[in-house]
């Protein structure tokens, strides 16, 4: 005797047989840790090393942070809802994001710059790899949670075997070309991050090649670099004053001029004109504590600007182009 079941017996119907997928259950916890990741690390970039967000940083932070909440509260009630909540807000965030990257990275031109005063969006606070930097970051953050809840699908108790209808089978191929949508616009940020930087150290290289090894070894001497006693070649004062504008003029104002409550001026500044070259290339990598007796207003200046992919050479063109004010 033959058993009956309750499956259909087309073949076309058999086919769109679905089972539950484990990985798609565990997904919603992907997203809301790398939610609080997000949240926890730009926290502790502004409060605990001083770095100052920009217009743009301020909006993600608002997109990002009440993610933690409400990813949170679709985990623990294992809501399958929770996109309608939170795709809005990481939507919203990737978009943003990936504005804010096409800033940082040069390929929009500045008559479209948002950050016309305060803390530029271009500052370049930190930057692992030679291109990663916190734009990139939080656009990487988003990108993973918008993916993460789009494709997060909780676990069925009641039927661990599925017939897909119609319906159901376009709304997965839906899903598909929108993660491959927000897919190409990832990888494609992320060339555009590559092709900048490599584009840019050619130029800086092309720059510095003209300089001679010898105005280059001013860095060694023991007594301080006068502009009128030691001149240093225009072309590297215009690449420090390049580098100057997106690493430290957060802090230092745009002209060097300082800014309230965040970095002095730096225009005829006593501490840099009675320094060698050298012991300047030592201070910018070393940094200054709130600690420091020296430190007047009680911030981190963190090595390098917060730069670690910032070169000797790049300090040294700094250096040459605040001696020139």
């Amino acid at each position: 005797m033959i058993e009956e079941t309750n499956l259909p017996a087309d073949p076309a119907v058999l086919s769109n047989t679905v089972k539950s997928n484990p990985v798609r259950e565990k997904l919603l916890y992907l997203a809301w840790g790398q939610a609080l990741i997000a949240t926890s690390g730009s926290l502790f970039l502004s409060e605990v090393m001083g770095f100052v967000p920009c217009i743009l940083c301020w909006y993600q932070r608002i997109l990002m942070y009440p993610l933690v909440i409400i990813i949170g509260v679709g985990v623990l009630l294992r809501d399958v809802k929770v996109r309608y909540y939170a795709l809005p807000l990481s939507l919203l965030g990737m978009v943003i994001g990936l504005y804010h990257n096409l800033l940082y990275y040069g390929a929009i031109p500045e008559q479209l710059h948002v950050c016309t005063s305060g803390v530029p969006c271009e500052t370049r606070w930190i930057e692992w790899f030679g291109f990663i930097g916190i734009p990139f970051a939080a656009f990487t953050a988003f990108t993973v949670i918008t993916l993460a809840v789009i494709w997060y699908k909780p676990f069925d108790e009641d039927d661990d075997e599925q017939i897909a209808d119609a319906a159901q089978v376009r709304n997965e191929t839906a899903l598909k070309w929108v993660s491959v949508a927000l897919m190409i616009a990832y990888a494609g940020t992320v060339v555009t991050a590559l092709a900048s930087r490599v584009i840019e150290n050619a130029r800086l290289t092309d720059n510095v090649s003209e300089t001679t090894a010898g105005e280059l070894t001013i860095a060694a001497t023991d007594e301080p670099s006068i502009l009128s006693e030691t001149p240093y070649p225009e072309n590297f004062v215009m690449t420090g004053q390049q580098v100057y504008l997106r690493q430290c003029s957060a802090c230092h104002g745009q002209n060097a001029q300082g800014i309230a409550n965040l970095g002095t001026s730096l225009i005829n500044n006593p501490f840099i004109q009675e320094r060698t070259d050298a012991e300047m290339l030592r201070f910018i990598k070393t940094g200054r504590l709130p600690s420091d007796p020296q430190n007047q207003t009680g911030l981190t200046m963190p090595a390098k600007g917060g730069n670690p992919a910032l070169t000797d050479t790049e300090i040294l063109a700094v250096t040459a182009y605040l001696r020139s004010l």
